[in-house]
């Protein structure tokens, strides 16, 4: 049997802070692996300076083809510090995979 290929996408609004969502980014990554699932990650690094996904018109075709190259067999779009979710939309819609979206969970103000 092959190994699960993921896509892993991090996403990030350019509004809100890109140091957090980086960090995030690398928590997350971190949390997958230390789990010991017999999978392969296919990330974003190499594609921008960040390894996220944020900028619409630049990233939607880059991601989309580097997940088809790489014959992932889903992709995980973690909402780092909300999310670019036209973009997300796009990729999910080019690769034709099952997509898992996720977002911190909100904390109450109590």
């Amino acid at each position: 049997m092959s190994r699960l290929k993921l896509g892993y996408a991090p996403t990030r609004r350019f509004v809100f802070s890109a140091e957090d969502a980086f960090r995030y980014k690398v928590m997350i990554k971190e949390k997958i692996e230390s789990f010991g699932l017999d999978i392969d990650i296919v990330d974003l690094e190499g594609l921008n300076q960040e390894g996220l996904l944020y900028d619409d018109h630049i990233n939607a075709d880059l991601i989309a083809d580097r997940f088809k190259q790489e014959k992932v067999d889903a992709v995980f779009f973690p909402h780092c510090n909300f999310g670019t979710e036209d973009t997300v939309a796009r990729v999910g819609k080019a690769l034709g995979k099952p997509v898992l979206l996720w977002g911190p969970p909100r904390r109450s103000a109590a």
